[in-house]
């Protein structure tokens, strides 16, 4: 192999390794649940999807910031769910609890996205029936 081939196919090995990391095996979504993107109440969706200060008693106001928790959420419990297309929606319940003798005011929940029904099928796509597929995030 003479000089100039040489060179020639160290420019085009070059050129495919640096062109390398723009191919991707599949296509979908740029990162890992992302449902949780999606607001956890109509009042947060309202509001842009961000929730800054802002001092009330929902308990759905918590997750979008802690902050938010206070001792006038005691005992409350929030059940919010959202429709994004025919059979896929979105939810998310939670409860408050603030402790007897103490600043501190705990809160948990749980957010979803159910995908709905979904057809079921083979490497030949012959449909086998179907399945359902959430998302869920405590």
């Amino acid at each position: 192999m003479n000089h100039h081939a040489r060179l020639s196919f160290f420019a085009v090995s070059a050129l495919l390794l640096a062109g390398a990391n723009i191919c991707f095996a599949q296509l979908g979504g740029q990162a890992a649940y992302a449902f949780l993107r999606l607001p956890p109440s109509a009042r947060v969706a309202a509001l842009g999807g961000t929730l800054l200060a802002y001092s009330d008693d929902d308990a759905a106001l918590a997750l979008q910031n802690p902050a938010a928790l206070n001792k006038t959420m005691h005992q409350q419990l929030s059940f919010n769910t959202g429709f994004i297309a025919p059979e896929v929606f979105t939810g998310y319940a939670s409860y408050a609890h603030a402790l007897p003798n103490s600043p501190w005011t705990l809160h948990g929940g749980i957010q979803y996205l159910d995908y709905g029904k979904m057809p079921l099928t083979d490497e030949f796509d012959n449909v086998q029936g179907t399945f359902r597929a959430s998302d869920y995030a405590f």
